[in-house]
This record gives structure tokens, sequence and C-alpha cells, in this order.
């Protein structure tokens, strides 16, 4: 029984909510994509974005996604051996381990390692043999002195040699599979390590021609120990060119160095002894630095012409017998320095007349000044480079040094301007490797702005150049095989030339470059005898049981003529393979491959019959990167990506093979996907989205074409073909996903997923808004928030990876189809495009009228009979007049209003508005010290009616943020402010008396820092909710329960906002506590840290424990936030916020209406009681109690008003309410 990875998920569930009386309701902040949190590690995929050219390790299984590890590069390939899997790529690291582009996790332990030591260069792939349980590894690489593949065996934990010593030096292997039991190899060679294999005797013969290169010294600097000073010209420096001699003090031994900014390889020496009479050197030895070593050399004597071996003590004979001596490394090595030691001499002074150093390997530095030629060299004898473009420089590393390679800062308005060719002293046709190295970025603090190159190689004189794309984002120094083959010499009208370009790009970048080598591997003659000799040519099948002692004594041939062998022949010289699949019984290979027999791009050779197939229309007219079979796709069905545009017979059945195709061997048919994509795609693969099966691929494109035509941009070069609906990712049912990602390979392992990439995985794709059902799950708005850049008035979508921000702050409700949302940004719709507030009208967009400064931000939003009172951080011109943090519209006729005067002062930034209850009266807080001319400092009162500003009392300075009624006269305010000198987080303001006073004297006191929302919750304010910063900046909150603040946020353990808070209505009902009653919750937003549940935008709180609600992400790697939550209902659900106020008329008009009633209906009852009494009971008339003389006399004022000063309207006491 096969063992799956452990993946237990520990799932959320939310609480329920009684949304009936909220309406629509929506959730608005500064994110891409948001997410209901559902499992515990979801956190780590939604935040796991970052460099695309940095992968992640993740692991999918029904739907729930975990990080494991992340890498400094690519991940090429991944392949899987009891369980444990293995992955190669560029990377130089593995979480914190040094892992050389080869790594590997056990599913069963979860632990990453690093393989051991020894392969140096690039993998380019591996393949799994779960037979012999080994790993077969492929690329530009060499271990021990062998190239192109090495094998890991697991089980003993060591790199081997493979059997057949690998292939010639400067190959390439990019493909390696199992076919018929046999390990076939693909890739970029024409030979074996042991050519032997490949031959039945040894009569062929050979030639080798090496090319020496002289190295230039004019960038060097010297040092000498000794020197004669007698003489002003005797300087070091004057034995390069061999102008003339320098000499030491006589008698006494002394030094000669020359120290490089670069490192250089010599392999040669060439020392000139001093032409002055009665001086010269005996006896020397070499240092080469920073090794400190004294290094082995070899020599011809010149008088008896033996190969002779010398070490600490050297000869050189005299000038007058030898003009010079050679002196051969025997082990070369790189060096930056070196210094020569002169130990004895002839007659009275050791000296020297002449030094040349030479180095088999031709190196062209970017740094044009390092490959500056001697003036001895002559004209058209040494490499060049040419720097195109502006404000290159040699940047200063984190290490204070000054880096020996240059680079630029390019912006895409000139990145065609900028271009490096490095032009190499070619002087003898043959087979070369050309490697190029890209600095690292880590030393000069680049990695952010680093971007990919296109290498261009020209390598003959009558062949169109090739081009590859490298990553510039590596960590540390590499170094990329861009060509292997033929290159011809310099001649009088061709110099071979590699030329760095940038590629299209949308932001600046960071062009960096050091320089190319090229290596000289033979130029070879061979005089072949057909029939006894095996040729190879990108292909290779390796048997390893013709490689067992007991056949090797019972076989003379370990290597037949294979049909795959012989295949490659059929091909063009220096052929290269870059992609082998097999699908039912044919082996499928694709490359940069052409032939009349095969076809072109890729063909298929079957085992059963042992032919050569070529594919319908004569394969694809282009290059072939990579290939897969996918039984989800269609198991008859080979699915192919590259650089192609057609099939090479450009039938009617290939038009839409652009770049990518597949190929149903059952009916020989050619299969488009939509119509491709607009670049070379370099790698295919499968994965798993949301359960459905699907294709990512990955290359140098940034479209999509489907198959009516419309075009999808694709970022970063990659997108997902969805299999069940026959379309891309964008078009598809899963368009919602929240799938932002750039994967690199996968590999399923026991019914689980593992995927290399970067991104994010899960959540709706919802840029800065999102609706809430009834249910309180999420749904796409039905428009895209973009960016708005902040030098330009060019808009960015907001999936793009540049840095302009966005923010989603407020929004409101104007009925049940109508929505207003504001902030920074910009949507497109029909056409248009609308800044900084949208009016969504059943699913019609439209914005104000032109007016308001793009830099513009709106914060508070009111709807009050139509009209759309809008505050913030808000400047412009309406109506030919100024506004600044408060804007005025009418929604119903769609017109600016009369505007009121412009906030000035602080920030001029509007904060919060609010309705007086029962009155015309517009509340207006925020951080401003002025409206129009007024007084008016964060508190200031606007009257509809009049159309004019009034000023509260004064004594309150500094910024109010958010404000709530009491009742009709008493307002709560919060912010940081001060009060009469008084710092308050929490102020109270009486309309009746037109006084501030602090709510409780030792509340504000001890909150940590100022307010910036709050909510009430029970009578008045015995239940308070905060959250604010605290006086260091640091974001916090806390609960007033009528006696004394607390502390809620305990479980957080860091946060970078509280940026809202709401009481929703609960149908759980949970524990009762001292916080929240048992049908209250409390919904906190922003962005915080649960050391459980990872960092979170939203999250409930029922007064005890914590409930994870929202992630949201952002398209660069950081988490983003919810700013507001905003509902047709009122802001919170709590019991003050149900009171409502009456209008003080309607009471006054009940209160006489009740107190007239109460008075007919004493005197009712009177009449009815004097109705009844009977004359019996005594009745008698009364005496009059005045008389009427006294009736008609004045009665003194004095007496009828007395008593009036006593009577008027009671007034409520502020401690009634707060209390």
């Amino acid at each position: 029984m096969v063992r799956a990875e452990s993946f237990d998920v520990e799932t959320i569930a939310q609480p329920l909510l009684n949304t009936d009386s909220l309406g629509k309701m929506g959730i608005l902040g500064s994110f891409d994509s948001i997410s209901t949190y559902e499992y515990v590690g979801q956190q780590d995929i939604l935040s796991s974005s970052g460099s695309p050219y940095n992968d992640s390790i993740f692991i999918e299984r029904d739907g729930f996604w975990g990080l494991k590890n992340s890498t400094d590069g690519l991940v090429h390939s991944m392949c899987e051996i009891n369980s444990v899997i293995y992955l190669a790529g560029n990377f130089t690291k593995i979480g914190s381990q040094l892992a050389a582009g080869l790594a590997s996790y056990d599913t069963n332990s979860g632990i990453f390692d690093s393989l051991g030591t020894g392969v140096d260069g690039s993998i380019k792939t591996i393949y799994c043999d779960s037979e012999s349980k080994l790993l077969y590894v492929g690329g530009s690489l060499e271990f021990n002195q062998t190239y192109g593949s090495a094998i890991w065996d697991p089980a003993s934990s060591k790199w081997n040699t493979t059997a057949f010593g690998g292939f010639n030096e400067g190959s390439q292997v990019n493909s390696i599979l199992k076919y018929n039991d046999n390990i076939i190899f693909g890739g970029r060679f024409d030979g074996l390590g042991d050519a032997s294999l490949l031959l039945s005797n040894s009569s062929t013969n050979s030639t080798v021609i090496y090319n020496s290169q002289r190295i230039s010294f004019s960038s060097a600097s010297f040092y000498a120990e000794g020197t004669n000073s007698g003489d002003k010209n005797n300087e070091p420096s004057s034995i390069v060119c061999n102008k003339g001699d320098w000499l030491l003090d006589n008698n006494r031994a002394g030094t000669w160095a020359s120290y490089f900014p670069f490192s250089i390889t010599p392999t040669k020496i060439r020392l000139f002894n001093s032409k002055t009479e009665g001086t010269g050197t005996k006896t020397w030895r070499f240092h080469a630095y920073p090794m400190n070593g004294i290094l082995n050399m070899t020599y011809i004597d010149p008088g008896n012409n033996q190969t002779l071996y010398c070490d600490a003590w050297c000869p050189l004979p005299e000038s007058s017998t030898t003009p010079y001596q050679d002196f051969e490394f025997v082990n070369p090595v790189s060096m930056s320095s070196f210094q020569i030691d002169l130990l004895d001499y002839y007659g009275s002074a050791a000296g020297l007349g002449g030094i040349e150093l030479f180095q088999n390997d031709i190196i062209v530095h970017a740094n044009t000044s390092f490959d500056t030629a001697d003036s001895c060299f002559k004209k058209g004898n040494t490499s060049i480079s040419i720097v195109n473009g502006d404000g290159w420089t040699s940047p200063k590393l984190i290490t204070g040094a000054v880096a020996t390679y240059i680079s630029a800062e390019v912006s895409p308005e000139e990145y065609n301007e900028y271009s490096v060719v490095f032009q190499p002293n070619i002087t003898v046709s043959g087979n070369y490797t050309i490697l190029v190295y890209t600095p690292g970025c880590i030393d000069d603090q680049t990695c952010d702005m680093r971007g990919q190159v296109n290498v261009t190689v020209n390598f003959s004189e009558y062949q169109p150049p090739i081009t590859t794309l490298l990553y510039e984002t590596n960590d540390e120094e590499k170094y990329d095989t861009v060509y292997y083959g033929h290159i011809d010499p310099i001649s009088d009208s061709y110099r071979p030339s590699v030329t760095l370009s940038l590629t299209n790009i949308d932001s600046d970048v960071v062009f960096a470059a050091d320089r190319a080598q090229f290596i000289l591997n033979s130029t070879t003659v061979i005089e072949k005898n057909t029939s006894s000799e095996l040729s190879i040519n990108g292909l290779f099948e390796f048997r390893p049981s013709n490689f067992t002692p007991k056949f090797r004594e019972e076989n003379e041939f370990i290597i037949g003529n294979t049909t795959i062998n012989l295949a490659g022949n059929l091909l063009q010289e220096n052929a290269e393979v870059n992609s082998l699949v097999v699908q039912n019984t044919s082996l499928f290979i694709g490359g940069n491959l052409s032939s009349n027999r095969t076809g072109e791009g890729v063909f298929a050779l079957n085992s059963e019959s042992g032919s050569v197939n070529r594919l319908t229309n004569n394969g694809l007219n282009g290059v072939v990167e990579s290939m897969i079979v996918f039984d989800q796709f269609d198991k008859n069905t080979v699915i192919i990506t590259g650089n192609f545009s057609n099939t090479k017979s450009r039938s009617e059945s290939g038009e839409n093979l652009s770049n990518i195709a597949a190929f149903n061997t059952s009916n020989s048919a050619w299969i488009s996907f939509g119509r491709g994509v607009n670049a070379p795609i370099s790698m295919v693969f499968p994965l798993q989205l949301n359960t459905s099966s699907a294709l990512g691929i990955r290359g140098n494109f940034t479209e999509c074409y489907t198959l009516k035509g419309e075009t999808i941009l694709a970022s970063n070069g990659f997108n997902t073909w969805v299999i069940e609906d026959a379309t891309w990712l964008e078009n598809s049912r899963l368009k919602n996903s929240g799938f932002k990602g750039i994967l690199s390979s996968s590999i399923q392992v026991n019914q689980t997923w593992y995927y290399a990439g970067v991104g994010t995985i899960g959540g709706t794709t919802a840029p800065g808004a999102a609706l809430l059902n009834s249910d309180f799950d999420l749904e796409p708005m039905n428009f895209e928030i973009g960016s708005i850049s902040p030098t330009s008035n060019i808009t960015k979508r907001a999936d793009d990876d540049s840095d302009s921000p966005f923010s989603v702050n407020v929004g409101v409700f104007v009925n049940a189809t109508t929505s207003v949302i504001g902030g920074h940004f910009n949507v497109t719709s029909n056409g248009a495009t609308f800044e900084n507030i949208i009016i969504n009208n059943n699913g019609s967009i439209s914005g104000l009228p032109p007016g308001l400064d793009s830099s513009s931000e709106f914060k508070s939003l009111l709807i009050n009979n139509d009209f759309l009172y809008a505050g913030g951080s808000i400047s412009g011109s309406i109506n030919n007049g100024f506004v600044s943090g408060l804007i005025f519209y009418d929604i119903k006729n769609e017109i600016y209003t009369i505007q009121p005067s412009g906030l000035e002062g602080g920030r001029s930034t509007v904060l919060e508005l609010r309705i007086r209850p029962n009155s015309e009266q517009l509340i207006v807080v925020g951080d401003f010290e002025m409206a129009g001319s007024l007084s008016c400092n964060a508190f200031c009162i606007y009257d509809l009616d009049s159309s004019r500003w009034e000023s509260p009392s004064t004594g309150l300075f500094g910024t109010v943020s958010s404000m709530e009624f009491l009742s009709n006269d008493i307002l709560l305010l919060a912010g940081n402010m001060t009060l009469n000198s008084t710092r308050a987080s929490l102020a109270l303001y009486d309309f009746g008396s037109s006084s501030f006073s602090l709510l409780h004297n030792n509340q504000s006191v001890s909150l940590p820092g100022s307010v910036s929302r709050f909510v009430l919750n029970g009578n008045a304010v015995d239940s308070i909710f905060v959250c604010g910063q605290t006086n260091d900046g640091a974001p916090y909150l806390s609960h007033w329960n009528g006696t004394l603040w607390s502390d809620i946020d305990s479980d957080i353990i860091s946060a970078d906002s509280f940026n809202d808070i709401k009481i929703l209505e609960s149908n759980d009902n949970h524990n009762s506590n001292d916080i929240l009653s048992r049908d209250e919750i409390l919904l906190v937003m922003g962005s915080f840290t649960f050391e459980k549940y990872g960092q979170v935008s939203a999250a409930f709180f029922d007064g005890v424990e914590w409930t994870p609600f929202l992630i949201t992400n952002k398209s660069k790697k950081s988490m983003g936030s919810v700013q507001s939550f905003f509902s047709q209902s009122s802001h919170s659900f709590s019991r003050l916020a149900q009171q409502q106020f009456m209008k003080r008329g309607f009471v006054v008009l009940i209160s006489l209406a009740i107190a007239f009633g109460l008075i007919c209906i004493i005197i009712l009852i009177s009449l009815l009681f004097t109705h009844w009494r009977r004359p019996s009971d005594g009745y008698k008339r009364a005496t009059s109690r005045i008389a009427e003389s006294e009736m008609t006399g004045p009665v003194p004022p004095n007496t009828l008003f007395k008593h009036m000063g006593t009577l008027g309207p009671r007034k409520r006491p502020v401690s009634s309410i707060i209390e």
C-alpha cells in the first residue's frame, strides 16, 4: 500500500450571521484577490507571491493548498523515487539550505535536503528510474571530468559518472526518459566522453588545434619590491610590451606583482630576461593569489628540447641565448593577481625585459576598460565589447567595493536603446562553447528590479543568428551555456558576436552585464570509416545492461546502431533535442530539428516497427521547447509548445497553432488551443485548479487568443488552459478562482499534487471591492479596479506588478440597485475611465463630471435625499470654483450642486460625514483648520438650508476620525484631539450648550493612543469598542465596559492596521460574556496576524474567541488589507444604533395632544359626577369667593407674573445620557 503524505487540514467554521436587516453588503480595501478563510495554512498560499523567478514549492490535495518551501531560482523539472521528490533547476538554495540546482523532498518526513556537491553547472532535466532507483541528471554540467550528465544514487547518497563517460565537453542534455527499458538522452551533443565506445577500431586519426589568447595588462596595476631607484625610467610597468628593462638593486632578490580588477585563468606565461649587460634573472617562481600558492609549470629546455617541470625554482635563460622562455601551467587556476619572485641573478642584478600572459579561453568583459589592448597588440587581434545606451556604471556593492561588471537602470521607453555586444577575437574555426556570466543581484541589492535579456549569438557569416532568453534574477553569480557549436573566425567582412539586449519591459529594470567566455573545444579533422564508427547527434540510447562486466566481456560492441542512435544522423548538423515524451508505443522527439526524413520541429519513432515517422503536414515550422502527455486532456494526444506559428506545410488545420498545439495520434490531427499566444512558450505541465484539470504554460508571451479572436492579457508570461471548458482561465467558469500564479513544473505523487512556482492560489479575483451575499459569501463586483500612475494619467490593471497602489476606502448604497464607491483608483467601463469615485447603477458604471484632480482620494460618503456628500483628500475646480476636502453632487440629476467653501489647513482632509438627527445640518470632521474664511478646527457644521459654514465653540484641535450621535444634541467624537489643552481620544459635543467635554475624564487618558474608529453597543456609552494607534504608532483594539478599558487584541501577535470595526447580529448564540451578548459579534478589519492563523484581513470576535474571516492578497509579494464594510442599513448592529430620534416639533405636538386629551377626560368625568349628584346630598349654590367689586379692580402685574419664572422646558443633562 502506497502511503500518501500527511496533509491534515483544520477547517474553519464561520459564524452564522443574521443579515436580514442589512440588505446589500460589500467589502472594500487594498487587495487584488480576496478569500474567505477556510482552513489553517491557507494564508501561506495567499501570501506566497514574489519574484516571478524565485519558485516556491506547494502541495495540493482535494482543493486544499499548502506552502512547503521556497527557492531563489526556477525549478525546471521534478520526479519521484520511493515517495521522495527530486527538484532540479537554476536555484542556489532551497529554504536556508545551499542547493546547487538540485534538491530532494521526502513526502513521508516532510524534510527538504540538498544533494551532495560535485556537480558544477546548470541542471536542465532529471529522470527518476523507479527500477534501478537511480536519478539521472542532465544539463550544461560537469562532474568528475565528464560532461552533460551524471547519476545520483539515493541508496549511497553519492554522485556517480555515467557508464559511458558522459558526453563530449560543452554538451548539454535537455531531456531524459525511459523507453523500452533503455534510458534516452536528448540535447546538444555529438560525442561521448568515452569516445572509444562509438568505434570498432582505433584507426581513426584526429588533429586538435588550440588557440591561445593574450591577456591584456591595460587595466592591471603593478607593484615591485627592490626596484633600482637610480634610474627614473626603471618602472615595473616597463616590461609590459617589452618597452624596457626593469632591474633590481644590485646583489639582492626582489618581486614583481600585477593586480587585475577581474579574475584570469592563464595557461602560459612568457618571460623575457633583461637585456642590460651584466644583469638578468637566473631562477624565479610564480605565486598565484588569492590562493597564495606556487604553481607547477612545464617548459622546453632550449638546450635539448625536452619538456621539464619546475615549481619553486624555475630557470630563465639569459637573453643572449634565448629571446624568451614559455612556461605552461600544469593545472591552470583562477586568480586575480600574481607575483614573480626573482630569486637568483646573472651578473650584479636581477631583472626582466618583458612579460606576456596567455589563456586558452576567450573572455570579453562588458566593462570596456578591462579589454583595452596593450599598446603592442596588433590592430584587430583583441576582443572588444560595445556598450549601447547611457547611464552605465559599475555599481557599488554592499561590501563597499565597486563591481567589476556594469549595470544601468532602464525605463520602458528606452529599453531598445540598450545592449552590450561581446566581440571575441576568434581566429580559428571550430566548435566552441559560449558561456554568459550574470552577476548576482544580492550584492548590489537590485533583485526587485532585475528582469530578463535576449542573448543573440552571431556564429556564422552565412547562417542566421540564434536567440535565447536568460533571467538576470539570480541571487549569486551564475553562468549559462548559450551556444555550443561551430563558429566562423574573424574575416574582413565578418566578426562573431554575442549580444545582450532587453526584452520588452513595462516598468523600470536594472540591466546588468558582466562577461562572456568562449571555450574552444577543438577543431578536429577525422578520417571516418563509416562502417566502423557510430555517429550520434542530439540523441543517445543507453542500455544499462550492456555495461555489466559480463556483457562487456562477452561482447565487442557495447553501444549498438539502434534506431534512436541513428535517428540523430537524419537531422541537420548540431541539431538540438529539447524534449522527449512517450505516447503509447511511440517516442516523440522535439527541438530545433530539421530534416527531409523527419519533418521540422518534432517527429516520432515507433518501437514496434523501428520506423521514423513525420507528423502531419511535416511537423511544425519552428522550434519545439516542451512536450507532455496528460491523460485528463486526452491519452492519445501529445501537447507541444515552443516557438512556431503553424505546421510546416501550413494547412488550414494549423492556422491557429501559435506556439502551442496538440497532436492526436489516433487520427493524426493537429489541435489548437484557441488561437495560441503571441510569443514562445518554454514550459507546459499539468495542474489541478479547484479540483479541475488544467494545463499551465510559461514563456515570454503577453497575450493569449481565443478562437473568437478575443485577446487575454497574460501576466509575467504565464496562463492556464482549463481542459473541461476548452478555453483560457479568464474565459472559463474558474475565472474568479483567484488563481494568480506563475508556475514552472508539477508532479503528482500518491494522489497529491506538488507544484513549483510563485503566486496566489484560491480566493475571488476582485481588486479592491467585493460583494457579500446574505450568507456572507464573497462575490465579485461587475467592474475591475485599477491603479492610477503617480506620475501621469496612465492607468494600470490591478494585477500589474508595478508599485503604483490603489485604495478603495468607502462605499454607500443609494438604494437596493445603486451604490457609490470611493477611494483612489480608476475603473474602465465601456471605453470610459472613471477616477476615484464610481456610481454603480444596476451594473451601469458612471463617475463624477470632470473637475477633480486625479490625485484626489475619497474617505467618506453620505447619501441624503438623492444628494451625495463626499469627503476626503480632494482638490479641483467645479463650476469655476476651487474645492477642497468636500464636494456635493446631485445623483438624481447627475450634476454638481452649489459647492461649499473649501477646507484648508492641516491635511485639508474630511474623514467622516453625518447628518445631525432632525435637522438640515451636515456634520464634517477630519483634519483641517479652516472652512473658507471661517476658523473651524477638525469639526465643522454646514447648514444645508442656508448653504453656509457654521463653527462650533472653540477649544478643539487636532484630528477627528470618527463620530456618532448619542441623541439629537449629543455627539461623540473620536480621533487624535486636544481639548482645552488636554489630549483626548474621545470627546463629547453638546449642540444645546455649544460646548465640548471629555467622555469621562479618566477614559481618554487610559487609552494608549488615538482612536480611528469606534462602535457603540448597549445603552448610551456603557460599551464602546475602539481601534486606533498607540502613541508609538502601533495599531491597537480596546473595549470600554462602563468602568474601565481593556485590550481585546491579546491573541493578535502583530498588526499592520485596524481600519474598521462593526457589530453584527449572530445566529450562533455563542456563550455570553462580559463583552458581547450571545447574539452579537464584532467584525474587525485591517491587516493583522494570529500565531495560528497567520496574517488575515478581517476576523470575528465573540468576546472570547477569534475566528479568521477574510484573507486578501496583492500582486506583489504582500498581503492586502480590508478597509471597510458597508451595507444598506445602519452602520452597525447594536442596541444603541437601533434607537430612533424623533424631530422636536413632533415631540411637542404629541405632548400637546396628550395633555389636551387628559384635560378633556378629567372635565368629562367631573361633569358626569356632578350630573349624578342628587339634591338630597345637600347640594347648595357656593358663595362667591371674590366680590364683584373686587373683580373690577386693577390687578398688580407682579401678582400676575411672579410665578411664571419657574416655568419652562426641562433639559436632560449630559450626565444622564452617558451614565
